[in-house]
């Protein structure tokens, strides 16, 4: 995407520039690194967190209100999914486009679905740490931590 900006940046100089840079940057680039990159932030463990209300929770506590928290961002993202999908299978259908020079942007409508399912299917994939039972010993969970 850098590269891009930066070669119709130059190009734009000499009177040049790319076409249609600012569709293919927003409507291609930006959807890809967004929504692809929420699943592997998830399974890093790098989403920001506002532990405000979970540090006031009784560690005892603590776990299932973990598990509900899991339950609802499960749900949530699978319902944005779905109805992403819904919007994506319409932009194909009419074979959307955007901007004067008429950019295909139909194909990647179905990116934000996908991304969002990786997502959904990681979130699961943190409810099953949350609910491993602690008295395992020696079991690694996805971060190599043992339990």
């Amino acid at each position: 995407m850098m590269l891009h900006v930066v070669a119709d940046t130059v190009l734009r100089t000499v009177g040049r520039p790319l076409p249609s840079t600012m569709d293919i940057v927003s409507y291609w680039w930006l959807v890809l690194i967004a929504f692809m990159g929420l699943a592997g932030a998830e399974r890093a463990d790098a989403h920001l967190r506002a532990p405000v209300l979970f540090e006031r929770v009784i560690p005892a506590h603590r776990r299932h209100w973990s598990i509900v928290a899991v339950v609802l961002a499960v749900g949530v993202t699978s319902v944005i999914a779905f109805l992403t999908l819904l919007d994506a299978l319409e932009a194909a259908e009419i074979r959307e486009v955007t901007g004067a020079v008429r950019t295909v942007v139909w194909p990647l409508r179905f990116v934000v679905p996908l991304g969002l399912t990786f997502y959904a299917l990681q979130l699961l994939l943190r409810g099953v740490d949350v609910l491993r039972p602690r008295w395992a010993p020696d079991v690694p969970t996805r971060t190599g931590e043992l339990v």
